[in-house]
């Protein structure tokens, strides 16, 4: 019995079947397969991390006085444990009840990147009205997934990327 890696194959093709390949491979009666690089990568799973572990390394606050630095969670300690708890599988659904200029869109963005990175799906923002929808995209979300090299990646590249309201 001969062991294998563990991303490796080996399949015994039946008499006669595999007529695609070669002569030798069906002789021998054994046909080893391997995943390709790109292959591997994309199955890859990723380490977890918590939001609030995730943000100060990969999200950059794009409006306001700490423009342009990464988001540091000293500064707004109140929302590691609402990401936190955001994430979770059991939770459905988080009021957040906070007084104005919090960071708690700045919070929720960040979840929504998150889930980007580490649980891939939809994610919608809804707005009272198009126009602030449009500004919301420009200012703030479209800034943020650029001046991230982990949400650029997840990005397909191509004309149509980025429109007017949305990724």
């Amino acid at each position: 019995m001969q062991l294998t890696p563990p991303n490796r194959k080996i399949y015994r093709p039946r008499k006669g079947f595999p007529f695609f390949l070669p002569k030798s491979v069906v002789e021998r009666g054994e046909h080893t397969t391997a995943f390709s690089m790109a292959e591997r990568r994309a199955m890859r799973k990723k380490r977890f991390k918590k939001p609030s572990e995730w943000a100060p390394l990969n999200r950059k606050i794009v409006k306001g006085d700490l423009a342009g630095n990464y988001m540091n969670m000293e500064v707004t300690p109140h929302l590691r444990g609402i990401m936190d708890a955001a994430v979770l599988p059991f939770i459905r659904e988080i009021g957040i009840i906070a007084a104005p200029q919090t960071a708690k869109t700045t919070g929720v963005d960040t979840i929504i990147a998150w889930t980007r990175v580490f649980a891939k799906g939809p994610a919608c923002s809804f707005y009272p009205d198009e126009t602030t929808g449009t500004r919301s995209m420009k200012t703030r979300i479209r800034p943020m997934v650029e001046q991230s090299p982990a949400l650029r990646r997840e990005v397909v590249s191509g004309k149509d990327s980025y429109t007017k309201t949305g990724i």
